[in-house]
């Protein structure tokens, strides 16, 4: 998705998106809400904005796509209700059963990347989740940096980086 005169919004919405996503808008914000994308070993996403980013979880899932039915599955419908498919399995990054044996991105050296010419803003409880190494670059502020990611080779690192400040919000009290 792309906008050069605005706003830019995502919102999953208990849907699962394609492996891919690039999402930019030069001239403003970008919006990420309850996105989950397919499962695959060349997946990314890369956000784009000439204002703020605000991300309210966004999640890579790295679920084995090989264990997933696909459009040529004998008893598709029915498959697909016994693997359980829904979004809820493919956003599952808690425990072992969301990842796949041998490290689904072990040959991917794209990171996942987010810029902001301002700042990019972090939902409490609502993480980036990436199984491979992420790049968060602010021209401002990173605020609330919800991030879980896997630097799966050696040679991997995560950059969470502002040209201001890396900030924490108080916990809100109820």
């Amino acid at each position: 998705a792309v906008s050069l005169a605005g706003d830019v919004s995502v919102n999953g919405g208990g849907t699962v998106f394609p492996p891919k996503l690039f999402v930019a808008a030069p001239n403003g914000d970008v919006n990420i809400e309850n996105v989950v994308l397919y499962p695959s070993a060349t997946g990314n996403a890369t956000i784009l904005a000439g204002n703020d980013v605000v991300i309210s979880s966004l999640i890579m899932s790295e679920f084995n796509p090989d264990d997933l039915p696909v459009i040529t599955t004998a008893n598709l419908k029915s498959e697909a209700n016994k693997a359980n498919t829904d979004v809820n399995v493919l956003s599952n990054y808690t425990d072992t059963s969301g990842h796949t044996d041998g490290l689904l991105h072990s040959d991917d050296t794209e990171p996942v990347r987010v810029y902001a010419e301002n700042d990019i803003i972090f939902k409490v409880e609502k993480p980036l989740v990436t199984p491979k190494r992420v790049e968060i670059k602010a021209g401002h502020d990173v605020v609330d940096p919800n991030v879980i990611a896997q630097n799966i080779k050696a040679t991997d690192v995560s950059v969470i980086s502002a040209g201001n400040a890396i900030r924490y919000n108080e916990p809100v009290r109820i």
